[in-house]
């Protein structure tokens, strides 16, 4: 038999030594005399010749036969105290891998009864009476709880971790605000700019067009104009001009005129 405690999973061991057990060819006064040894004992195992659990001898039963007033009697009997079949009780088995809750529901399915046992591999490995399957229970609630706590501490610091992003991004988004305002008003103040560049170009393409048009009267004449629209200083120029061209032009003619009168005269001579 394991002198080590069984671990049950999701849990901590037992903290204290496996419980004994006792041969299914050992007498009720041998399973008597275990109980009163041991006073902490609630339920016994009975196992065969493997090691193999057959069923359990309770303390309730045993109180029983011991409290009855023909109990001694019965004992005392050969052929009921050399035989374990006048306490011997089925009880749940389940193997030490199990989980707790599974444990737990074992017990719990037993209406009436002072626990269970606990095998290894099919061999008895100890048995867990009311008072351990409690401690199992209260440290599963415990381990619950504390799972519970860390989980909420972890909610907490993620939360706050969430929180403190936040903060962050909402600074960040304030500053990238600001800079697509700033941007905002130096393109408005280049498109002002822009504008009234473009304007000044079109003032002195207008001016450059009348200039053009001026020149080109001084060049090539004024034209004709109603007699009621104003003369201004290029168009009494424009007139002087063509006066001048045409007193050249009759000058022209005079001279070639008196040219042909001498021709004429030396050739009557």
């Amino acid at each position: 038999m394991p002198a080590t405690p069984i671990p049950v999973r999701d849990d901590a061991p037992l903290s204290r030594p496996p419980a004994p057990c006792i041969s299914v060819d050992a007498s009720a006064l041998d399973a008597i005399g275990l109980f009163q040894a041991r006073p902490q004992l609630r339920l016994v195992a009975v196992v065969d010749g493997e090691h193999r659990p057959v069923g359990a001898v309770q303390e309730i039963d045993v109180r029983r036969i011991l409290f009855n007033p023909f109990g001694h009697a019965l004992l005392r009997n050969p052929s009921y105290s050399t035989s374990l079949d006048l306490l011997l009780s089925p009880c749940p088995v389940i193997e030490a891998d199990r989980s707790l809750a599974e444990l737990l529901d074992a017990h719990a399915a037993r209406r009436n009864g002072e626990g269970l046992i606990v095998t290894r591999r099919g061999r008895y490995a100890d048995t867990f009476d009311n008072h351990d399957m409690l401690l199992l229970a209260a440290r599963s609630e415990v381990a619950a709880a504390q799972s519970q706590a860390r989980r909420a501490e972890r909610l907490q610091m993620a939360g706050d971790a969430f929180t403190r992003d936040v903060g962050t991004l909402a600074a960040n988004l304030a500053d990238v605000a600001g800079q697509v305002q700033a941007m905002a008003g130096t393109l408005s103040s280049r498109a002002t700019d822009t504008r009234g560049g473009a304007s000044s170009v079109a003032t002195a393409a207008q001016q450059t067009m009348r200039a053009l048009a001026q020149v080109a009267e001084v060049a090539w004449g004024s034209p004709k104009r109603s007699s009621a629209s104003p003369s201004t200083p290029h168009s009494r120029g424009g007139f002087a001009a063509t006066r001048a061209c045409a007193s050249t032009k009759r000058d022209n003619a005079s001279r070639r005129s008196r040219k042909a009168r001498r021709r004429s005269t030396r050739c009557s001579h």
